[in-house]
């Protein structure tokens, strides 16, 4: 039988890396689902991550991103 590969050590590609801070990061997103109400869904989230924040390890850092509820209630209070 011949030989079909070349195996050898390497660095292995990166391709998806999450950093904040200059750290490794760990980022999860949360998506609607029709029907559902953006900004009941952001508060909800909060309160749980502020339960769950003495929880957590030490060192280990909870940090907004993006929250499109931001933008629902600024539009909301903007309406006249």
């Amino acid at each position: 039988m011949e030989d079909v590969a070349d195996i050898r050590s390497e660095t292995e590609p990166q391709f998806i890396r999450v950093t904040a801070d200059a750290h490794d990061a760990v980022l999860f997103l949360i998506y609607q689902q029709p029907g559902s109400n953006t900004v009941a869904i952001a508060d909800e989230v909060k309160a749980t991550l502020d339960r769950l924040g003495n929880k957590l390890p030490s060192g280990v850092k909870i940090a907004q991103w993006y929250d499109q509820s931001d933008l629902i209630v600024a539009s909301a209070v903007s309406v006249r």
